[in-house]
């Protein structure tokens, strides 16, 4: 069967824009995708909706420039230190 890291690998391999919401910022799937949002989806939906409204102003060139220049492996880098932050101070 056709896992989500397989889905994700194959949309992207035909340059799609793959964007996903992943409680596990390690599954292959957040590792392949363009844009991962480590969270529940049951918060990172409404949190994604208030970012895309605060970028509606913007052109479709500047929109495309935040996609294509956005660096996923720095961001799952920046969640994991995140991660482990909050491990040692919970409140956070």
């Amino acid at each position: 069967p056709l896992e989500d890291g397989d889905r994700t690998e194959i949309l992207r391999e035909s340059g799609k824009t793959v964007i996903t919401i992943d409680l596990n910022p390690l599954s292959r799937t957040s590792r392949k995708a363009s844009i991962s949002i480590t969270d529940n989806i049951v918060r990172a939906i409404p949190a994604l909706i208030e970012a895309v409204r605060e970028l509606e102003d913007l052109s479709r060139d500047e929109l495309e420039l935040i996609v294509k220049e956005f660096d996923n492996p720095g961001n799952i880098r920046e969640t994991l230190k995140l991660i482990d932050l909050r491990r040692y101070n919970p409140e956070l």
